[in-house]
């Protein structure tokens, strides 16, 4: 893990809010700690840190700046700990009555920030821990690996259940050797009194994780480059069967690396993915699971099945899901990525790279576990509605995004001008031609 410290850079944050959003950047720049809004950060500044500055939701580390940052009353913050019970609405709404001034939505994570005792605290969902804690074994090695230094906390859905769980195994397991927690099944947190210590301290447990999966002989990932046989026919069929299954026209794109080449032949890859994705809010993207070969029909008939048995009386549409695989994994077509556009496809992707690298060494030295189906969904209704979202933006003018143009007539008289406009309008909207 490469340290991206600058002191030069470091030296011109003028406050603790701005070192926060410049130490927010370094976990940000780096994709094995945080993807696509993940992560969360946050430091305790003001007269007698009594103000709690928190990461907005959804706000890219990679790009956060303070505005994305919501100030809170951090006593009143913290108070909320010792309430009974508070369901993640209720949470959402004390914590918004603590904000002062405006800003954006906390991070569902915000009470676990007001209550670890350290001025900077940070989050992230650091690859090679989840290949270490979501084993059979993961909170023995867990354990074994960083001790003191960071305790672990059981798998709690975000919000008030985690910060109630990691609060309690801070004040029975920490000492003055704990540098951080690990959250089982979810990823890792830092502390320090200083960004540059907080900072140095995910570093810290991630290198521990790394040095030990290599020790185990699970860093190195299989690769290959067999070639691929598939047709554009193969590709266009299985294209309009995942959109028919959505409901929407989705785009396909191919993911045509060694690393996913080597995981689409690998004849235990279906067997892994039967515990989830690395972690639940990878569901948002990648689902519970890729489809397996190429029958979309089957996969949509066992999603609705999941959905019913998990959320007995509702709808597909009520939850904001469709029953389409947003991954497909085939050994003669390879592995493919399907999103409303381009850019979410890519997306999509990049989600899956991390899902095959995590499960892949975490299989390299125990067996894969993943959690609940029901934890899984949980995840894909609460955090997902992004596809629905986006099309509802588009403009009359970008209604067609993701159909296919079909020019008919003779190919010597076609109409050159209207392939290039119809090539130009695809691809200024991020699309393929």
């Amino acid at each position: 893990m490469i340290d991206r410290w600058d002191e030069a850079e470091a030296a011109r944050c003028d406050s603790d809010l701005a070192a926060c959003v410049y130490v927010s950047r370094l976990l940000g720049a780096e994709p094995a700690l945080v993807l696509f809004g993940g992560g969360n950060t946050s430091v305790k500044s003001g007269a007698d840190a009594g103000v709690l500055y928190v990461k907005g939701s959804g706000a890219d580390l990679a790009q956060v700046e303070e505005h994305d940052f919501t100030a809170l009353r951090l006593t009143e913050v913290q108070r909320l700990v010792d309430t009974g019970d508070l369901t993640n609405a209720q949470l959402a709404q004390a914590a918004a009555a603590c904000v002062i001034g405006n800003g954006p939505r906390p991070s569902i994570e915000t009470l676990l920030h007001a209550v670890l005792p350290h001025r900077f605290v940070l989050h992230s969902h650091a690859d090679s821990i989840l290949a270490i804690t979501n084993t059979d074994h993961g909170d023995r090695s867990a354990a074994e690996i960083f001790g003191e230094l960071a305790p672990c906390v059981p798998f709690r859905e975000s919000g008030f259940e985690l910060a109630k769980a990691a609060h309690e195994a801070y004040r029975a397991q920490a000492t003055s050797r704990t540098i951080g927690l690990i959250l089982l099944h979810h990823g890792v947190f830092s502390f320090g009194d200083t960004a540059r210590r907080a900072y140095g301290n995910m570093l810290r447990l991630v290198n521990l994780a790394e040095a030990f999966l290599a020790s185990r002989n699970a860093w190195r990932l299989p690769a290959s480059t067999a070639p691929r046989t598939w047709t554009t026919e193969q590709a266009s069929e299985l294209r309009c069967a995942i959109s028919r299954a959505a409901g929407v026209p989705l785009v396909l794109q191919l993911q045509d690396t060694p690393e996913f080449q080597a995981f689409a032949e690998t004849p235990s890859a279906a067997n892994w993915w039967e515990e989830g994705p690395a972690t639940p809010q990878h569901a948002v993207f990648v689902k519970r699971k890729p489809l397996f070969g190429r029958d979309v029909d089957a996969y949509a008939r066992e999603y609705r099945s999941e959905v019913t048995r998990h959320r007995p009386g509702a709808s597909l549409h009520a939850l904001g899901l469709d029953p389409a695989p947003r991954v497909v994994v085939d050994a003669q077509l390879g592995v493919w990525t399907a999103g409303i556009n381009a850019h979410y496809a890519q997306m999509t992707a990049e989600i899956l790279r991390h899902d095959v690298e995590i499960i892949s060494r975490a299989s390299g030295h125990d067996r894969y576990a993943g959690l609940p189906g029901s934890a899984v969904l949980d995840a894909e209704i609460n955090y997902g509605g992004f596809e629905a979202k986006a099309r509802a933006r588009y403009l009359e003018r970008d209604c067609l995004l993701g159909e296919v143009a079909l020019l008919a007539g003779d190919a010597e008289e076609c109409d050159v001008a209207a392939v290039e406009h119809i090539r130009k309008h695809v691809l200024e909207r991020g699309g393929h031609a």
